[in-house]
């Protein structure tokens, strides 16, 4: 397999900032609308909101610039590497958008180049030819359009073009509301990204709302970069509905250094305001026929990070499996409303919170067997965070994370008792796994004077357990429109959850839905009129057992 011995987990572990306390009435974090190029040798990260941007030469250890020369707290900022240049634009829809460059950014050393219009959602595009193209739109009502650009000016040449809108009467995944549930409101049709493969151009868009769990990215098709475009047939392109964080819309699509294409996306929380987000990962690639696909399977477990080029389907995945979900959890308090079980239950909308008056806490999970331990990801749900601990810098988790084969003498995995960074979304793996039944966190300093509070424990590793039954026999309830399909199958004690697969051909199952605890779940993502193949994978602490494929009407 062409890949390191490091990875990485969804959601990544970036310094997300806290935003001012007008915006909610309890203080959280926000990054969402990611933007990828490679520049320089280094991949350059920007999302919405975060006062600067981020490099890394590896995918993996990000490194954060502050931005005093750009717009940084406008939405959904684009860069692009243009003529030997890296663009910069975001939105603003009161005045005319800025575009900016540099070749220096390591340094923040940028210049404004033009200001052409006002526009939301930007995604500039030099094709291979040196023809500059600027696409934008974020509207329930407007289509996404866009217009050639001259590329000395940056500066319009000739009239916009409407090039697609939202069709939710025909295409099930751009329907609004939690699992697609409100089917009557107009979706918000936005985050433009443009690629070309092989003389073929992918004009990427988000749907339906960011708050829902099924905010996903779609694709359009054509041979010219305005269009017209023909609606790809495997869409949505990048979709996740389940599992611990879902979401993986208006995001951007790039190559690494090794010629593998990925996604980075936005995943969604929603909790403390409605754009709580956090950015997801995921491995991407085209088919033989040309089809625009993206990994999200396990896409919040770990993940390989590779050194040459993969198969993105086959290769990205660990093997290592999730070991603490469900699992019996004991802690030193529990705030009303948030009881232990919450750190365990694979859902990052709720979690366990220590009392005020917990001078020592701590959270213990048994995982009921002695297991192997590759990694583990520590969610803080951060509760109560304090804006004047935010000011003052006070934004690290210290701890100590430990590990015990009877409950009562313990070893230390991680002492993190005198971190500095910050590191709301903590992800540690070791060389060599360790093995043991039992694993508590206890906190000594909490980032921004808030309580402390877990999202989401989560150990992952090996456990030796049977693996559970293969799932053969589904039935499938499609509904008269076409676009929701009720399925259920044989649920099987053994097995932890199901990865739901399904697509336009028995070997093109790009799309997945991860369901835990339950053996039904409705397909909402479906386009009116289309066949599907079917496949539902179980899963537990051992492994993967590969259902039958069905095919589904």
């Amino acid at each position: 397999m062409p890949t390191s011995t490091r990875t990485y987990c969804n959601p990544l572990n970036l310094p997300y900032r806290f935003q001012t306390p007008d915006r909610a009435p309890e203080l959280y974090r926000e990054a969402a609308d990611p933007s990828v190029v490679v520049f320089d040798d280094c991949y350059w990260l920007f999302a919405s909101k975060s006062g600067g941007y981020w490099y890394s030469t590896d995918l993996l250890d990000w490194v954060f610039v502050k931005s005093t020369a750009l717009p940084v707290d406008d939405y959904a900022p684009d860069v692009r590497v243009i003529r030997g240049w890296l663009y910069f634009t975001a939105s603003d829809n009161q005045k005319p958008c800025a575009i900016y460059r540099t070749q220096n950014p390591k340094a923040d050393q940028w210049e404004k180049v033009s200001a052409p219009f006002a526009y939301w959602d930007p995604n500039l595009f030099e094709d291979e030819d040196g023809q500059v193209y600027l696409y934008w739109g974020c509207n329930n009502r407007v289509p996404i359009q866009g217009v050639k650009m001259d590329p000395q000016t940056m500066l319009p040449i000739g009239e916009p073009v409407e090039l697609l809108g939202g069709m939710p009467d025909q295409h099930g995944f751009e329907r609004c509301g939690e699992d697609h549930c409100l089917p009557n409101q107009a979706p918000f049709i936005e985050g433009a990204w443009m690629t070309k493969h092989n003389g073929r151009y992918y004009l990427q868009y988000a749907g339906p709302g960011t708050e829902w769990n099924v905010y996903a990215d779609g694709v359009y098709e054509s041979d010219s970069p305005l269009g017209p475009f023909t609606y790809a047939a495997n869409n949505p392109y990048s979709y996740k509905p389940g599992g611990f964080i879902p979401g993986a819309g208006h995001g951007s699509t790039f190559e690494d250094t090794h010629g593998n294409l990925w996604h980075i996306s936005t995943m969604r929380i929603s909790v403390k305001h409605a754009f709580e987000r956090r950015i997801g990962l995921f491995p991407a690639g085209f088919d033989d026929d040309g089809m625009l696909y993206c990994n999200t399977r396990f896409a919040d477990y770990p993940t390989h990070i590779p050194n040459s080029q993969w198969d993105a389907m086959a290769d990205p995945f660990t093997g290592w499996m999730l070991l603490s979900y469900d699992k019996p959890v004991t802690a030193s308090s529990t705030r009303q409303g948030h009881p232990p079980e919450l750190a365990v239950n694979e859902n990052i909308q709720n979690g366990w919170s220590a009392t005020d008056d917990d001078q020592t806490p701590w959270l213990m999970v048994d995982l009921k067997h002695h297991c192997d331990i590759h990694a583990i990801q520590i969610n803080f749900a951060e509760q109560d965070c304090q804006w004047d601990a935010v000011m003052q810098g006070d934004l690290a988790h210290q701890y100590l994370l430990e590990i015990s084969d009877d409950g009562q003498r313990w070893q230390s995995l991680s002492d993190k008792q005198d971190n500095t960074l910050d590191q709301p979304h903590d992800y540690l793996t070791w060389d060599t796994p360790h093995r043991g039944r039992y694993v508590r966190i206890q906190s000594k300093h909490t980032a921004a004077a808030g309580k402390f509070a877990i999202s989401g424990l989560r150990v992952f590793g090996k456990a030796d357990v049977a693996l559970p039954e293969q799932v053969q026999t589904i039935t499938v309830q499609r509904d008269n429109l076409g676009m929701d399909a009720q399925l259920t199958w044989q649920a099987d004690e053994k097995a932890t959850g199901y990865n739901v697969l399904w697509g336009i051909a028995a070997d093109k199952l790009y799309q997945c839905h991860t369901v835990y605890n339950q053996s039904d779940v409705k397909l909402g993502a479906l386009d009116k009129g289309k066949n599907y193949w079917l496949r539902i994978d179980s899963f537990n602490e051992a492994g993967v057992t590969e259902g039958s494929i069905n095919l589904m009407f």
